[in-house]
């Protein structure tokens, strides 16, 4: 007897926001459905470990200064695992590096971000890697 084919667990399906502010988180939570928010960069990191999301999104102003670091730690623990960065538009050159170093994807605020649930859906459907949803 065959063991029945791997499927996808419900924890796979959720997104891990890194985001302290109280009203970009409840805006991302309704862009995104099943989300998991950690407002610091040290529990975003633990929570991968344990458990692979469908995506990290990183809110720049919460990490302001560890970009590239927690952007290097996440890809470490979960190469797989697509990060994508939030910004402001004073901060879109930092975000376009991060993109260079590995991030999958940016948003500007305010208008971008309303392209981030169907960038999230195609990623998903094509098992896209980082870097290949651009």
């Amino acid at each position: 007897m065959s063991a029945a084919p791997a499927t996808r667990a419900e924890g796979d399906r959720r997104v891990l926001l890194v985001c302290r502010s109280a009203g970009r988180r409840a805006l991302l939570a309704r862009l995104v459905g099943s989300a998991e928010t950690h407002a610091s960069a040290v529990e975003a990191v633990l929570a991968v470990l344990r458990r692979r999301p469908q995506a990290v999104i990183l809110n720049l102003e919460d990490i302001e200064g560890r970009e590239r670091d927690l952007l290097a730690a996440l890809r470490r623990s979960r190469p797989e695992t697509p990060v994508y960065v939030i910004a402001q538009p004073e901060d879109e050159p930092l975000a376009r590096g991060l993109v260079r170093d590995g991030a999958a994807d940016y948003f500007v605020l305010p208008t971008d971000i309303y392209r981030l649930p169907r960038t999230l859906e195609k990623a998903a459907l094509a098992g896209l890697r980082p870097g290949e949803a651009r």
